[in-house]
């Protein structure tokens, strides 16, 4: 897999059988070069801090074994730069982030531990998330002002198995029921 960088050339992509074996943060742009060619994070993945601005440079990641949160961001408005990521294994987890407007970026993901986004002022789309089949814990969509109750409710009705947790409550009311069970 090839993916570019932000100068405009190719960035070579390490095989899976070349990951990253421990937790990654990262809370600028020379961290997220540092981690660019990784398609695999064996632990928990950390992008949080003012210093994010755009996860641009990580389009080689396909897989994180532990929790990816991504949280307490200003300018981070989408998540372009996740691009190729399908799979994580432990926690979806988007919150406090007050410039996010979509989830954008997040189009291949198709199976995660759990799903959580909270507190994101702006957040008035997750239709980046329409590939996500499978969640195998909980959801909690909780007090994205912005976002549309039924948008959130549609994301869980197009899973291929209920969630054993579900929480959808505190997003823009549209006429859409809000349901903790």
């Amino acid at each position: 897999m090839s993916g570019g960088d932000s100068s405009g050339g190719q960035l070579r992509c390490f095989s899976s059988d070349e990951f990253y074996p421990g937790d990654v943060s990262i809370h600028s742009a020379d961290d997220l070069l540092r981690f660019a060619p990784y398609s695999v994070i064996a632990g928990k993945l950390t992008v949080s801090g003012p210093g994010v601005v755009g996860l641009e440079g990580l389009e080689c990641l396909e897989m994180v074994g532990g929790q990816v949160y991504i949280g307490e961001t200003n300018l981070l408005f989408d998540l372009t730069g996740l691009d190729g990521l399908h799979t994580v294994q432990g926690e979806f987890e988007i919150g406090s982030n007050a410039g996010l407007q979509s989830l954008a970026g997040a189009d291949a993901l198709s199976s995660v531990g759990w799903l959580s986004i909270y507190a994101n002022a702006n957040l008035g789309s997750i239709t980046g998330l329409h590939a996500l089949v499978s969640i195998s814990g909980g959801v909690g969509v909780q007090d994205n002002p912005s976002l549309p109750t039924c948008d959130a409710i549609a994301l869980i009705d197009a899973l291929e198995t209920a969630p054993e947790y579900i929480c959808i409550a505190g997003n823009s009311p549209d006429g859409c029921a809000e349901m903790c069970e």
